[in-house]
């Protein structure tokens, strides 16, 4: 038993003795918790109009027109004000199947409740009706900020063809220009809007 004993007290004095050593006593605790920065701002955007884009069927027709009043999230660095991430969709959506080339139905887009989107509230979203959300956080693997735009991709297709669509703002002052393009052209999973579809004001 005293052999037992000897051996616990000796295996703790070690460990001790480790994380004594580990710890290297060069940084005190204040040093290695500093704030690595101010953190990251956001702005609130929203049209007040109802805008359009459309999905896209097999054969890369527009085959079903979505409209609704576009939001947008954006995060932004305090220091550099460039845009670090963004969420943006549509809330009061309605969708229809339109007339196409090939004459072949398109999918509806995916939608959810209004009151699942983050800043909802502030957002002042319609929470009767149903809202879809474009381009959620943390989704844009690369984004290119300029002076007043930004853009990125987002999506993936099968067989390693790439990303679905190419997403494109731009701004000025307190008001926001928005598009995409569909960039699958073999499986067209991606959706489409005109140039500058959507139009938003800063809240």
């Amino acid at each position: 038993m005293k052999i037992k004993t000897f051996f616990m007290a000796a295996s703790c004095a070690f460990s001790l003795l480790a994380m004594i050593g580990c710890s290297g006593g060069s940084t005190s605790p204040s040093s290695t918790n500093t704030p690595s920065g101010p953190a990251p701002t956001y702005e609130l955007w929203k049209g007040s109009i109802a805008c359009t884009y459309y999905s896209l069927n097999i054969y890369g027709d527009r085959a079903v027109q979505v409209t609704g009043k576009p939001w947008m999230v954006i995060k932004r660095d305090p220091i550099t004000l460039l845009v670090q991430d963004c969420e943006f969709g549509f809330s009061e959506v309605t969708q229809a199947q339109i007339p196409n080339a090939d004459n072949f139905a398109g999918t509806p887009e995916p939608t959810l409740a209004a009151t699942s989107i983050d800043y909802c509230t502030q957002l002042q979203l319609d929470t009767t009706k149903p809202a879809t959300l474009c381009v959620g956080w943390g989704s844009k693997p690369t984004l290119a900020n300029g002076v007043q735009t930004f853009t990125f991709h987002v999506g993936s297709s099968p067989g390693g063809v790439g990303y679905n669509e190419s997403w494109n703002f731009s701004l000025l002052s307190s008001t926001l220009w928005g598009d995409v393009t569909n960039i699958d052209k073999t499986y067209y999973l991606g959706i489409d809007s005109n140039s500058k579809a959507f139009s938003l004001i800063k809240l």
